[in-house]
């Protein structure tokens, strides 16, 4: 990240307002933009994904989900929308080489947006200037989610 970062704080208290979060990030993305996205398991990476898809003019109806075993969705956004997770990838430098062979380096450089749910696995995922960090962690409360988004 650049040394002149700008963090904000979000407590969310609802998925519904975890999901509205992500669409107001989604209305202000453009191509070539790049969000990662970390947090714990169930955390609402997925949640927060489904707003962006909305912000960047998605369907309501279009379903958004985790791709943990497809590895990359790619939604009919304009921008296109590249979804990725990287849950299921290896520890260590063997993720830089399976995401490598998964083409993901590709989509980074691609004309669209690229969304990263555990972007923190694997050095090529982290290695470079991403505009947008968005750290996703439980509350005091089972719905209740902070949200901190550095750019």
């Amino acid at each position: 990240m650049s040394a002149a970062t700008q963090s904000h704080r979000i407590v969310s208290d609802s998925a519904e307002a975890t999901r509205a979060h992500g669409e107001a990030l989604g209305r202000r993305l453009r191509a070539g933009d790049r969000v990662n996205l970390v947090g714990p398991l169930g955390a609402g990476k997925t949640v927060f994904v489904q707003g962006i898809a909305r912000g960047m003019g998605l369907a309501a109806d279009f379903p958004v989900t985790s791709p943990t075993y497809a590895r990359m969705n790619l939604y009919p956004t304009d921008p296109p929308l590249y979804h990725w997770d990287l849950y299921r990838v290896s520890d260590g430098a063997a993720a830089d080489a399976e995401l490598s062979a998964l083409g993901f380096g590709d989509e980074v450089a691609g004309p669209g947006v690229v969304v990263v749910e555990w972007a923190d696995r694997g050095e090529q995922a982290t290695s470079d200037d991403v505009a947008i960090l968005v750290r996703l962690s439980y509350g005091e409360t089972p719905d209740e989610r902070i949200i901190e988004i550095t750019t």
